[in-house]
């Protein structure tokens, strides 16, 4: 009896804290080129503080930014919180794939040249 009482004193303590404001914020994100779970990883700190436009703006330009590191120059990336800020979706457009086959320095004498 007295450990039925207490599971119970810590069930309403767990309901009075788990819920509510502070509560962690879920992430909606469709997938793509990026594996959910580096995306989850990037995203992290903007769901710590659902709402905060600053935070989503560094996440986006951190995703936007691995995504242009795997070559794909043209990506976009945007979010937007649902109405009671529980849930971030994010629209992710990866573009097409950019790879560099050659690369080929000019320089005006051979002097130059050689620096590189």
């Amino acid at each position: 009896m007295r450990r039925a009482s207490g599971i119970l004193a810590l069930l309403g303590l767990l309901s009075l804290f788990g819920t509510g404001a502070g509560a962690a914020a879920r992430l909606d994100y469709p997938g793509g080129v990026l594996p959910r779970r580096e995306v989850e990883a990037v995203v992290a700190p903007a769901l710590r503080v659902p709402g905060d436009s600053s935070a989503l703006a560094g996440v986006l330009a951190r995703l936007v930014g691995r995504l242009e590191a795997l070559g794909h120059l043209e990506a976009r990336a945007g979010g937007r919180w649902d109405a009671d800020r529980a849930v971030l979706s994010l629209a992710v457009r990866e573009g097409p794939l950019h790879r560099l086959r050659s690369v080929a320095i000019e320089a005006p004498d051979a002097a130059d040249s050689a620096a590189f």
